[in-house]
């Protein structure tokens, strides 16, 4: 994903009301929509896939949620880099993010004041005009942790890397969506760190497989690392 970089909550749309007491009635000032300035409709459509979404926000916006729609599924995701009270903001697209595909691709941005109120959305849609690719459905392959083919470690991080067919374009392990995959590249990889509590000691068992344009799935596989804790070697006891 991209407002330069990708994270996600999700909530229902509603919408909130803030009051300002002038001296004579209170007003109320609805929590407005944010408003996309670019690219314009008539420049919606991209032979590369690059481009960056801009517009303005109320400056009641503590945060700004984009949804993407890549394979038919919603993910939404708080733009890191929007800071609260700004009236600005920009989110980048582009293939090697993983945030368009081949055809169509639905944006939806929504507002959130400090208390979780959340406005209407405001959406687009950018044509990537790419040829679609006919996805190769077939499992994905486990080729190496920590560039060997051990599945055994010692080490408290293990870089899991593998390939997968062309036309995917999206890869889940354990049900998470993997940020750092680009569609259709044929090569996916994921981390499994003590620090993200997905490797502890003992058998650590995974569930890989991937989703092409249309929402259809590969057959998934596992793979299991087995984290050894380290051997300690004792002290000698110096002689009295």
């Amino acid at each position: 994903n991209g407002d330069n970089a990708l994270n996600s909550i999700s909530s229902t749309n509603t919408s909130s009301s803030a009051s300002v007491e002038s001296s004579t009635n209170e007003i109320s000032e609805v929590f407005a929509a944010p408003v996309i300035l670019n690219p314009i409709v008539t420049d919606r459509v991209s032979s590369t896939g690059a481009v960056t979404i801009s517009g303005t926000v109320s400056p009641l916006t503590k945060k700004l949620e984009v949804t993407t729609y890549i394979a038919g599924s919603p993910e939404p995701y708080i733009l890191q880099r929007y800071k609260a009270g700004s009236v600005q903001w920009n989110y980048a697209v582009s293939p090697e993010l993983g945030n368009i595909v081949a055809g169509d691709n639905r944006y939806s941005f929504v507002a959130i004041d400090k208390d979780g109120n959340r406005s209407e959305p405001a959406e687009l849609v950018i044509n990537y005009n790419k040829p679609k690719v006919d996805a190769d459905l077939s499992a994905p392959k486990v080729l190496t942790y920590n560039g060997t083919t051990s599945s055994d470690t010692t080490e408290n991080s293990v870089l899991v890397a593998g390939t997968i067919g062309k036309g995917i374009v999206k890869v889940f392990v354990n049900d998470f969506a993997l940020s750092r995959y680009v569609p259709d590249s044929g090569a996916w990889s994921y981390y499994a760190k003590k620090d993200y509590n997905n490797l502890n000691a003992g058998v650590n068992t995974f569930s890989v497989y991937g989703v092409d344009q249309d929402g259809r799935k590969t057959p998934a596989i596992q793979f299991t690392i087995t984290k050894n804790e380290p051997e300690v070697t004792p002290v000698a006891t110096p002689p009295l």
